[in-house]
């Protein structure tokens, strides 16, 4: 009997699933591994959060104004009535801003954790940047068509100079390609040359929120102000 020559194995007929987009190649020193989709606060949990942070924050204002207006209170008093009024105000406009803290990046998606839990965006498909100032630690205002996120520029320069970098030729990459003109403040933060006419710091498009957040707060205060004249 003749000896049969080695056959090779029948291939598998069943699809095989490569690397995620992004995630193939050495992780650069001070990025993380690949992160997958940005993660996104579900927005019916934002809208809840919302709300019950507005609804909070208009019980405490008006409390905090009934007691200031009602009893004759100290400087140690009053700063302890202030207080929780501060943080519920904080904590609201952070979550309507986006505003997150401990930014990292896989060199394609900017994370951070915020109010509402971790969020992030996809930097490649950056659509407006805006910056309070053009100082190394200023708020920065990154958006996509799927989200906002404000991350301080001085946090994405402690995160490591990779994050920070990954975050500037994205801001880069998408003047270039025409999506934007990067405002003046963003461009110092980087040191990327000025283009004429470019805006000064760029629109966030979270003022009209911010004033309502404002509102509510003031007109609590009144109201409560109003019961502690009585």
């Amino acid at each position: 009997m003749q000896p049969q020559p080695p056959t090779s194995p029948e291939p598998d007929p069943r699809p095989h699933a490569g690397p995620p987009p992004g995630a193939a190649g050495p992780v650069v020193p001070g990025l993380v591994p690949f992160l997958g989709a940005p993660a996104q606060v579900p927005a019916r949990v934002r809208t809840l959060a919302l709300a019950a942070g507005l609804a909070l924050l208009a019980l405490v204002g008006a409390w905090c104004g009934y007691e200031m207006t009602a009893r004759d209170l100290d400087a140690l008093q009053t700063l302890l009535h202030v207080a929780p009024l501060g943080v519920v105000l904080a904590a609201v406009l952070a979550a309507q801003l986006g505003t997150v803290w401990r930014p990292r990046s896989d060199g394609r998606v900017l994370e951070g954790i915020g109010v509402l839990g971790r969020q992030g965006i996809d930097l490649a498909a950056l659509i407006a940047v805006a910056a309070a100032s053009g100082r190394g630690r200023a708020p920065l205002t990154l958006r996509t068509a799927a989200g906002r996120l404000v991350v301080d520029a001085g946090a994405l320069q402690e995160a490591g100079r990779p994050v920070f970098d990954a975050v500037g030729r994205a801001i880069r990459d998408g003047q270039e390609q025409g999506r934007f003109v990067v405002p003046a403040a963003v461009a110092r933060v980087w040191g990327m040359p000025v283009r004429p006419g470019a805006p000064a710091k760029g629109r966030t498009g979270s003022t009209g929120g911010s004033l309502a957040v404002v509102g509510v707060l003031l007109v609590a205060l009144v109201v409560g102000v109003v019961l502690g004249s009585d």
